[in-house]
């Protein structure tokens, strides 16, 4: 964890100084391009969801078409392996969920990993990393939401430690919730 929050404020700081100054006028601040050289990960989508009966009997799989489909947990990986590399296999070593405080929730366990294929579905993966960009997803262990008051209208903090060719790699993720505005049957708007 100490590793992790040296990594935050050493990153914190070197971007804080890399975009401190505002670009002259007329000219337009820009990000560098990203090098085609270098294994790139990251995480593009986080889902916080429920059990969803994981553990409960099949009867209760057919919901009534009424209710909220339930949603799991899970975490979207986008990696792409450097050009020209050796291939590489990619290994999520932990997964931690934390409120926007700091708070920890616990450790996720991550399983399932499945990749997105050219025909436009998700297909189990061997975790090999390939040379062109792969979605990648993982379901994720239900966290304790008895440690939140207010889950469906907060802030959290998905951090995952990656091993890509046996180097590691941590990533974060805010996920900011807000429950649906609702109104009550037969109101009129």
């Amino acid at each position: 964890m100490k590793r992790l929050l040296g990594l935050a404020l050493t990153t914190l700081v070197g971007c804080s100084e890399a975009y401190a100054e505002a670009p002259a006028a007329g000219k337009q601040a820009s990000m560098p391009a990203p090098n085609p050289k270098v294994t790139n990960v990251e995480i593009s989508a986080v889902t916080l969801g429920d059990d969803c009966g994981r553990a409960k009997s099949k009867s209760r799989a057919k919901a009534d078409m009424s209710e909220r489909a339930c949603e799991t947990t899970s975490m979207q990986l986008s990696v792409r392996l450097g050009e020209g590399l050796p291939p590489a296999t990619l290994q999520v070593k932990s997964v931690e969920l934390f409120t926007a405080a700091g708070a920890s929730l616990g450790m996720l366990t991550p399983s399932a990993p499945h990749v997105w294929d050219d025909s436009g579905v998700y297909q189990p993966w061997d975790q090999k990393l390939s040379a062109k960009r792969q979605a990648i997803t993982y379901e994720l262990s239900t966290p304790d939401w008895t440690q939140v008051a207010d889950r469906h209208s907060a802030s959290f903090v998905l951090e995952v430690i990656v091993t890509v060719g046996g180097a590691d790699r941590a990533l974060q993720r805010d996920v900011s919730l807000s429950a649906p505005t609702m109104l009550p049957p037969n109101v009129k708007t």
